[in-house]
């Protein structure tokens, strides 16, 4: 069995309040490794569709006890620099009954900000405990996500405080049939952000807390790899406040005299059905087709601040401040073995958008935006023709994606950092510019290209490495980037 660690960036914080998109965002980081999604079957689980660790029983190998992964990630583009040691885990139990399992890595991360240059080391911590009776009749996993860092600048200046987390879940679900298996979780999200300067007379002049309480889902996850046809249907909505105060809020709807912004009351709901299917091609080969449709909606509003400005205590809505961006969501590929040698694929997808906002806001430059993305890749086990004590497998790759507005790119970077000093969240009250961008707060319409070469390499099935770089350009843009991975798992 393949087992991938894939390293996954804290969410920008314009998006931090959105239910999640587990599938769309599986897809969006296996297209930079390089590696098919669509089409691959050891996806079609609801740990890597829906984010559930009970996934990881279907997942798991009958002999193993313990396992070790250890991961590094490189992102570089223009002044952004990010090392993430994202991978350090270890998880023990019995195998097919019960797991715990412990990790933690820092992001290391840095803006080239002239002579002010911004770094922010981030400690990202969490475990997880799982459990299922015999035959997976029923099964259940608590899982805890968080994460905690100062990010400095260069002069000394200023600091800015962020840590929260980002799960804390409670999954059950059981196998109702030996084809059909079903979950159920409840999760809850926190973030803080707080600027403090040491030679201002507040002393803290840019804060910002946001709470998920709670967000709901549940999966169904039909099929087996004895099956033609595998599918996984996710569902996640989230209840979010925002609550947000700061020195320079001049140009915010409903600032109070303590610098208290309005309050936002942001509710978000996400479905996705993900489908693999083979067609036998001969007795040995099939080709592998996969179809992803999605619908995702995020409404918010503005409500008068509290006082006490804490996410659960806001008065009644501002007029006319509603807002609501609606999605849809569709991605097909296919792949097979081209002259038996070689594993080839073919995946496009994209984001039909839609944004309608109240008559407080001025006319969205942009109602509607549609990002493509799509990636060709082929690999061949080098097995086939050499004698070698490893099995070496290796890859390339090709992408190209669309990007505008909160709908960010399918690479790295650097979020959670701030390099704005004040109005940090200016952002998240100008809902008229979420799919055209300003060019200030949001970034404008970009498109992505990426040429990806990786290895896998596998010893035993004992110990498993992979190895991926990717070369990075934009259009329009003349600096150049690129990402690298490195992981290794080993398991007992």
């Amino acid at each position: 069995m393949k087992r991938i660690v894939v390293l996954m960036a804290v969410a920008a914080a314009v998006s931090a309040s959105f239910a999640q998109y587990r599938a769309v965002d599986r897809q969006a980081g296996m297209m930079v490794e390089g590696r098919p999604f669509l089409t691959d079957a050891a996806r079609y689980n609801s740990y890597d569709l829906a984010g559930s660790p009970l996934g990881l029983f279907d997942l798991s190998r009958p002999k193993e006890r313990m396992s070790i992964d250890l991961g590094y990630r490189y992102y570089g583009f223009g002044g952004e620099t990010g090392h993430y040691l994202r991978g350090q885990k270890i998880r023990m139990g019995q195998p097919g009954r019960s797991f715990f399992e412990l990790f933690y890595g820092p992001d290391i991360m840095s803006y080239d900000n002239g002579p002010n240059d911004i770094s922010l080391p981030l400690h990202r911590f969490g475990l997880a405990l799982a459990s299922q009776a015999a035959e997976g009749t029923f099964r259940t996993s608590i899982m805890f996500d968080g994460y905690i860092g100062t990010q400095e600048w260069e002069n000394g200046d200023s600091v800015r405080f962020i840590g929260g987390f980002e799960k804390l879940r409670l999954d059950v679900g059981g196998q109702v049939h030996p084809f059909l298996r079903i979950g159920f979780f409840i999760n809850f999200t926190g973030h803080a952000d707080t600027l403090h300067v040491p030679n201002n007379n507040i002393g803290r002049r840019d804060f910002s807390a946001q709470t998920n309480l709670p967000e709901i889902g549940g999966n169904i996850d039909f099929g087996d790899d004895e099956m033609p046809v595998r599918s996984n249907l996710s569902v996640s909505y989230a209840f979010s406040r925002f609550v947000y105060s700061s020195q320079w809020l001049s140009g915010v709807p409903q600032v109070d005299a303590r610098g208290n912004a309005s309050a936002i009351r942001n509710d978000s709901l996400r479905v996705a059905l993900v489908t693999h299917g083979e067609i036998p091609v001969s007795e040995e080969y099939a080709a592998a087709l996969g179809l992803l449709l999605g619908i995702s909606n995020n409404s918010g509003k503005m409500r008068n601040p509290h006082e006490d400005n804490w996410p659960w205590l806001m008065y009644d809505a501002v007029p006319n401040t509603g807002y609501s961006l609606f999605g849809f969501h569709f991605g097909v590929g296919a792949g097979g073995r081209l002259h038996k040698y070689a594993d080839v694929h073919v995946e496009y997808s994209l984001a039909a958008m839609s944004l309608d906002c109240g008559s407080a806001y001025p006319q969205p430059a942009v109602e509607s935006r549609t990002l493509h993305s799509i990636s060709i890749g082929a690999s061949t086990q080098l097995n086939k023709y050499l004698e070698l004590p490893l099995h070496i497998t290796p890859r390339i790759a090709y992408f190209i994606s669309g990007a505008s507005g909160i709908l960010g790119p399918v690479h790295s970077g650097l979020d959670p950092v701030n390099v704005i000093s004040g109005k940090s969240k200016n952002v998240l009250y100008r809902p008229e510019t979420y799919l055209s961008g300003d060019g200030v707060y949001l970034p404008g319409f970009s498109r992505t290209r990426g040429v990806t070469l990786g290895a896998d390499g596998a010893l035993e099935e004992s110990l498993l490495v992979s190895l991926w770089m990717t070369f990075l350009s934009k259009d329009g843009v003349k600096k150049d980037g690129m990402e690298m991975g490195l992981s290794v798992g080993y398991s007992m």
